[in-house]
């Protein structure tokens, strides 16, 4: 009997412990696989987070890609509506996501609002695992502080600060080489939208020294001029400083790629017209060979566009001309711009602008020379002043013959090389930078959102 009952006692302690390490591993393997799911869910989790991402950027794009097409003249069109302050567009992404861009602090065409900011807010639908779990969120998103949706979809934002990224950046630039080996030759810069002008041009008693000159290249010759600015190259690149003055830095980090210039429309475009709107009209005393009242025209002699002798056209509203063949101006012809009008030409062949030229009483953004690149030259010379922009990268630009005033070219230049002859006064206005043609806008800052701002949701108005 007491051998029996000893069997017995170790039977229940082997039971006992059996029992015992059945329950540790029972609770292991109940943490493990608490473990798994808690770091599939927080996978899981994290590639929803992240993938928010990608349609915040595509958000980003939208608005900038906006902006640099109509941010001139209208925001309101593709889809972008009014709210509130700014523009909103919402535009869906694949099946489970889109994004919410909105567009303020901007006024398209007003100078003091060229820092516009972008919120993008991009929205993703969480997994089904993670959504089903501890009601509509789950504990682990939700301990988390997500930015949910009343639609149940998880949001992410970023802030985005912009700039204006101006065509005209510098006065004169060029691919290639800039040649100033002309006796006189002056660099200076003013602003005609602030105090540092006289009668919105350049005086010395205004000079804000930047009337920078710089290449993409790897030469500026420099020579005897007086460069009130600075002086860029490419890469080391060299300025030849002969009996001239740089009074600003001499630097070697000009990398800038400069689109070929496009014609906004084409001779099938509604509304082109062919010919001039008046012949032979007087006004106000003045005789005018031709009168463009504003529009798209298209002109295309057999051969060259020639305005010499007294032949002067008058240019009334905003007109944009294309001349698929070379366009001169000498003696005493010429365009003149009645007060507020805009020209825009696009040469299609080499031009070249002497005698009384382009008469511009307003400031340089009114009268913009597109080369195209079938047009391989552009020559501005004579006695006249140019006021005015040129662009055209891919045409040697030619300066020379000095004006009648201290101000013989005043504007901006993009060529593709540049040469200045005697006696030429080059005057870039830094206002340009801010009213002028633009390449498009650019981030300054990225600054991820506070989820609580991420649920503030702009609406059309």
């Amino acid at each position: 009997m007491k051998i029996l009952r000893k069997q017995t006692q170790q039977a229940g302690s082997v039971l006992l412990m059996a029992l015992v390490i059945t329950s540790v591993i029972g609770v292991l393997l109940a943490a493990y696989l608490t473990l798994i799911k808690v770091q599939n869910q927080s996978v899981m989790r994290s590639q929803s987070w992240n993938a928010a991402i990608p349609i915040i950027e595509a958000g980003i794009e939208d608005a900038l890609t906006h902006l640099s097409k109509h941010g001139k003249t209208n925001v309101n069109c593709d889809f972008w509506q009014p709210s509130g302050s700014g523009y909103v567009k919402e535009q869906p992404v694949g099946e489970d996501g889109y994004y919410n861009a909105y567009i303020y602090n901007y006024v398209p065409g007003d100078t003091n609002y060229q820092n516009p900011i972008i919120e993008s807010r991009g929205f993703i639908r969480p997994p089904v695992m993670v959504a089903g779990a501890a009601g509509a969120r789950g504990p682990l998103i939700a301990g988390l502080s997500m930015p949910f949706q009343p639609n149940g979809l998880i949001g992410r934002g970023v802030k985005a600060t912009c700039r204006v990224d101006p065509l005209f950046a510098k006065g004169m630039v060029a691919l290639g080489l800039i040649d100033m080996n002309g006796n006189n030759v002056v660099t200076d810069s003013f602003n005609s939208l602030t105090t540092n002008n006289v009668n919105g041009r350049y005086a010395p008693s205004v000079a804000l020294g930047h009337g920078d000159v710089a290449t993409d290249s790897n030469l500026v010759n420099v020579a005897g001029a007086t460069i009130h600015g600075g002086v860029a190259t490419g890469p080391g690149g060299t300025v030849s400083v002969k009996n001239g003055v740089v009074t600003g830095p001499i630097t070697d980090d000009m990398n800038i790629d400069f689109p070929e210039a496009e014609l906004p429309f084409d001779a099938g475009t509604a509304g082109v017209k062919f010919t001039a709107d008046g012949t032979k009209t007087t006004i106000n005393g003045t005789n005018y060979t031709q009168i463009y009242s504003g529009g798209n025209y298209k002109i295309s002699p057999a051969s060259q566009f020639q305005l010499s002798g007294k032949e002067t056209v008058l240019i009334q509203g905003t007109v944009t001309i294309w001349f698929p063949q070379d366009f001169s101006i000498s003696g005493g012809g010429g365009f003149v711009l009645e007060r507020g009008a805009h020209l825009i030409i696009y040469a299609g062949a080499d031009s070249s602008v002497s005698g009384n030229g382009i008469g511009n009483t307003g400031d340089p953004t009114e009268c913009v020379i597109y080369g195209l690149p079938t047009c391989s030259r552009i020559a501005v010379s004579g006695n006249g002043e140019f006021c005015g922009l040129i662009y055209a990268p891919n045409s040697d630009l030619t300066l020379g013959g000095g004006g009648n005033s201290n101000y013989a070219f005043t504007g901006a230049s993009v060529s593709k090389s540049a040469k200045l002859g005697g006696n030429v006064s080059f005057y870039y206005d830094e206002a340009i930078r801010m009213r002028g043609p633009i390449r498009g806008f650019v981030l300054t800052s990225w600054n991820e959102m506070d989820p609580v701002d991420v649920r503030k949701v702009p609406v059309a108005n």
